[in-house]
């Protein structure tokens, strides 16, 4: 019994120690390769058998649909076609305008492209979508490279017209440039449908020089492209707005420089006339009472106002009494109202007649911008510029005139009119002195 056990204890290590565990490998490797070569064959089947469900499923749909036609009826599929070319139409219209914007911008791109940033879309004839598409991923790298700022070999127009050749600085819109000889400098302005940029030397050699030596200084940006320093000289001169005011700009001046030269004869004319003091009718009075006209009249010559001309004349009246002093007084106050009202009509004339001619030259413009248009099209402005211009600024410089001329009338007209009102009220004192006497 003994025997047997030690017998039954040593019988499985006599096995483990007969089991070969090289052949144990090599039959999981066996297997693993097998159940790997079975898992890619089922893949294969259930691909082969996805593809061949998705086609049985794409016929029942077709068939489905044929189904659904033929229960419609004639009515009903024509009706359904109907819908379906609707449906391409739309779309055709859709690709049309997709296409249609991709040639917009690749041509937009074409006439803002940074020097050295050239499309290759010019070269191409008729260029179909995927070119376009092609000029559209082009145009992002442009972008993304010129954010960062980048160095670039171009040429470009220098201030003699001539083409020089070196590195531009690209910084998103704005750029600068240096030519290999060290001649040349400054910032670059790309010109719509140019094909080198132009050469502004608007900027310090030292500044461009560090920014080529070390990548860095301190150098005006303009971020516009060059339209903030157009519109910027346009503002400066103010010689441009004559150029753009057109032929209807000159009549509005001409007669703004007329009108001006009459406010300042008047004016100087007005700031001549001094009122007499309350006292100079009493003392006129007593010459005339006393018999002494010489003497009135000599106190009338040294008065500064046109009641002493007025009072001048009816001296001369008094002895055919104050009834025909008082005729005469009236005869002269119309003359000197006549007088001092002379060219003031041509003032109130230029403060209504300059907004018409403004007006005049607005429609002038407007007829001329919408001539353009009949041309052109609406694609692009620049060429309805010049008639926007002239209706504009004639208006702009009729206003101009016109109240300034309104302003000075006004002040004119009262300053006269005071001035006939003391000659009327000083002629009635001395009239009235004469009949109380």
């Amino acid at each position: 019994m003994l025997l047997f056990i030690l017998t039954m204890g040593v019988m499985p290590v006599v096995q483990a120690k007969d089991i070969d565990v090289k052949d144990l490998k090599s039959d999981l490797e066996d297997v693993s390769q097998r159940l790997t070569k079975y898992r890619d064959e089922v893949l294969i089947e259930k691909a082969s058998v996805a593809r061949e469900m998705n086609k049985m499923e794409e016929e029942l749909l077709i068939k489905r649909r044929e189904r659904e036609i033929v229960d419609l009826g004639a009515k009903g599929r024509e009706a359904k076609l109907y819908s379906l070319r609707k449906s391409v139409a739309t779309f055709k219209k859709e690709a049309d305008y997709i296409e249609g914007a991709l040639k917009d911008f690749s041509i937009e791109f074409d006439l803002r492209s940074r020097p050295g940033h050239q499309s290759e879309l010019g070269q191409v004839e008729n260029p179909d979508v995927v070119t376009r598409v092609k000029s559209l991923e082009k145009a992002f790298e442009s972008v993304n490279s010129m954010l960062g700022g980048e160095f670039v070999k171009a040429e470009v127009v220098t201030d003699g017209g001539t083409l020089s050749r070196g590195t531009i600085c690209n910084l998103g819109p704005a750029g600068w440039f240096k030519d290999d000889s060290g001649k040349y400098y400054g910032s670059v302005e790309m010109l719509s449908g140019a094909t080198h940029g132009r050469l502004n030397s608007d900027v310090n050699q030292s500044d461009v020089e560090a920014l080529f030596a070390q990548g860095s200084s301190r150098l005006k940006l303009d971020v516009t492209g060059g339209k903030a320093r157009a519109i910027s000289k346009i503002q400066d001169d103010p010689l441009k707005l004559f150029e753009k005011g057109g032929v209807w700009l000159w009549p509005i001046l001409t007669i703004a420089f007329f009108s001006t030269v009459c406010g300042v004869i008047k004016f100087i004319q007005l700031s001549k006339i001094k009122e007499p003091n309350a006292d100079w009718i009493g003392n006129l009075l007593t010459y005339v009472n006393k018999g002494d006209l010489d003497a009135a009249k000599s106190a009338c010559a040294g008065v500064a106002h046109p009641v002493a001309e007025v009072l001048t004349k009816s001296i001369d009246f008094v002895s055919a009494g104050a009834n025909v002093v008082e005729e005469v007084v009236y005869e002269r106050i119309i003359g000197v109202q006549s007088q001092l009202q002379k060219w003031l009509p041509f003032i109130a004339v230029t403060a209504a007649t300059a907004p018409l001619l403004g007006l005049l030259g607005t429609v002038s413009g407007m007829i001329r911008m919408f001539n353009v248009i009949t041309v052109t099209g609406t694609g692009d402005v620049k060429p309805m510029a010049g008639g926007i211009s002239e209706a504009l600024v004639t208006t702009l410089f009729g206003l101009i005139v016109a109240i300034p001329a309104l302003i000075l009338h006004t002040m004119l007209s009262r300053r006269s009119n005071g001035v006939v009102q003391a000659t009327e009220r000083l002629s009635l004192s001395f009239v009235n002195g004469l009949k109380s006497k």
